[in-house]
């Protein structure tokens, strides 16, 4: 039984990162939190010709999860990962061919500047963290 309920999880995992959305089979577990923020936050306001965004990783949740940029302008992402768990401490953006590791003190930041509209999805790489994480990119 430990073994099909494993399987299921790795499904759900494999299917998250192939972007197929899938209801849980097994009901919320640290691979598969949803974070407090499960709608996209309205867009980002542009200070000084950036985007601005700061996001926390817990566990393997994100906080916030998702947000909503505009196309072209560049994006300066602030990631607090001193909380995050296992492979949660490497954040992948596999759209521009990201890995970026977390430092367990502080914040990282990253730059990103999307390019085209639609979604930017991240996670950790073997997409255990937040379902659905991505940056929405508006025009």
């Amino acid at each position: 039984m430990f073994v099909l309920l494993l399987g299921l999880v790795g499904i759900g995992n494999g299917l998250a990162v192939a972007d197929v959305p899938i209801p849980s089979l097994v009901g919320p577990t640290p691979f598969n939190a949803r974070s407090s923020q499960t709608h996209p936050s309205p867009a980002v306001p542009i200070i000084d010709g950036k985007q601005v965004v700061s996001m926390k990783v817990v566990g393997f949740t994100y906080i916030p999860s998702t947000f909503t940029v505009v196309q072209g302008v560049p994006v300066e992402w602030h990631v607090d990962g001193s909380q995050a768990d296992q492979c949660a401490r490497i954040l992948t953006v596999p759209a521009l061919g990201l890995t970026i590791p977390l430092p367990a003190q502080g914040s990282k930041t990253i730059v990103l500047l999307p390019k085209e509209v639609g979604s930017l999805r991240f996670s950790c790489p073997a997409a255990m963290t937040t379902p659905g994480a991505r940056f929405l990119v508006i025009a």
